[in-house]
């Protein structure tokens, strides 16, 4: 057993691979404090110049906020929660003026919140996160997407968005001359047993749920969660073939409790 597994922490694993691309714009980060952990995945977006510096730069700015608060959230986290982004969101593109006048960063992001009391999950385009289950998947974000507009207003079914030629239109991006629009959940804490997936669209475009909910399972000995992930991660760049996009997951699972 793991010291995070004693501790009652969830366990943290993470994989990324370039795909078929020059770049790999996709970045994660993670901070565990006491019995508290935060984690956050951003996929820059290539169609802006400077969408692996914002992806970088954002994850390691907000990542660096969750640490200096020791990871925890006040008794309002929605509006903790959307001063954070905003913050991160200001640093970034001032880090961004600074180095190249001529750069327009853009980035999706996903980031959330584990804590005893709660789970607290904030989006922003079309990164998801995932909670699992045994069964399968009990819950995810919904993207800010033209498709998943489209498939809200009745246009589209879930299975033709899925290979819709303006799938990767994006709706809402952190970056830019708007404010960013986080979206933010405030959900039950996690069950033993359960776990969270955040994941770039270069991931989950080509892993179906049975796959993803399969992990949580790999908690567990024999299995190896951080080989598990990183193998499922390039079987879907695989699956997407030489113009793979990035494709980046990182996992959570809280250990089923075992009787002592």
């Amino acid at each position: 057993m793991s010291g995070a597994e004693r501790a009652g922490l969830p366990v943290l694993a993470a994989a990324s691979e370039i795909g078929g691309r020059s770049e790999n714009q996709d970045a994660h980060g993670r901070f565990q404090a006491g019995a508290r952990t935060f984690l956050i995945l951003c996929d820059g977006m290539g169609g802006h110049s400077g969408g692996g510096f914002a992806a970088r730069t954002f994850v390691g700015l907000a990542t660096a906020a969750a640490a200096a608060d020791g990871a925890a959230l006040p008794g309002a986290p929605e509006a903790a929660v959307h001063a954070l982004v905003a913050r991160a969101t200001a640093d970034m593109l001032a880090r961004a003026a600074a180095r190249d006048q001529s750069l327009d960063p853009h980035t999706t992001a996903v980031l959330c919140w584990l804590e005893p009391e709660r789970l607290v999950v904030a989006h922003v385009g079309d990164s998801r996160l995932y909670r699992l289950g045994p069964e399968g998947v009990r819950w995810r974000t919904r993207d800010h997407s033209l498709v998943q507009r489209m498939v809200d207003a009745g246009e589209l079914v879930p299975a033709e968005a899925a290979h819709h030629p303006y799938r990767n239109v994006v709706l809402r991006s952190i970056g830019g001359t708007q404010a960013p629009d986080a979206e933010v959940e405030v959900l039950p804490p996690l069950a033993p047993g359960e776990a969270v997936l955040l994941c770039s669209d270069g991931f989950w475009e080509h892993v179906t749920e049975a796959e993803m909910a399969a992990l949580a399972a790999s908690v567990s000995p024999p299995r190896n969660l951080e080989a598990d992930l990183a193998a499922l991660v390039t079987t879907c760049v695989g699956r997407a073939g030489r113009h793979a996009d990035n494709a980046t997951a990182l996992l959570a699972v809280l250990a089923p409790r075992t009787a002592s």
